[in-house]
């Protein structure tokens, strides 16, 4: 049974029109009942790398908002921008840059979610030095720190980055911080 466009309850929304990539898609069955799904579209050169998307959207659309997320006791949107993502992106990378943390030396972000863990990332990208997202819950669920300590060895982080300093202040006095780069977003 059809529902008519006066019984949807979302006939009339303001969707944005979804631009789908172009579909050619051939299809070979196979006497074993396989079946192999190849698509004639060639396939477009893909990006150098991640942070180079930050650079096509901020000249884009530079006044569009790239991230956002609620902050502070009224639970506002803190958003960035396109271009300020992008200005603040290349202040940390000269920032990491200056650093001279060395070709291949890690930077572990053991935050959960945050406009800093995005902005980081993309920053250490750019800076072309890997990044290890550490779930929060080794750090503030753990009571030994155990699968932390490991984490830690395996990476050899150069630089660690937390979100609240006294939130994770145990887990950072469990770890061996000795040369080690620490950043505290907040407090």
């Amino acid at each position: 049974m059809a529902m008519s466009s006066n019984e949807r309850p979302y006939a009339g929304a303001p969707f944005r029109k979804v631009h789908w990539a172009p579909r050619d898609i051939e299809v070979e069955r196979r006497r074993n009942g396989e079946i192999i799904l190849r698509s004639r579209v060639p396939m477009q050169a893909p990006a150098p790398h991640l942070p180079h998307w930050l650079s096509h959207w901020a000249a884009e659309h530079p006044e569009r908002t790239r991230l956002a997320q609620r902050r502070g006791a009224d639970r506002a949107w803190q958003r960035l921008s396109w271009a300020t993502a992008k200005q603040q992106v290349d202040a940390l990378t000269q920032a990491l840059l200056n650093l001279r943390l060395g070709p291949g030396r890690v930077v572990a972000i053991l935050s959960g979610n945050s406009l800093e863990h995005a902005l980081l990332t993309l920053a250490a990208m750019q800076a072309r030095l890997p990044v290890a997202p550490i779930s929060p819950a080794y750090s503030l669920v753990s009571q030994d720190h155990v699968q932390l300590k490991h984490l830690f060895d395996l990476v050899d982080p150069a630089l660690v980055m937390v979100q609240d300093g006294p939130t994770f202040q145990r887990a950072l006095d469990a770890l061996p911080m000795e040369g080690r780069t620490l950043v505290h977003v907040d407090r």
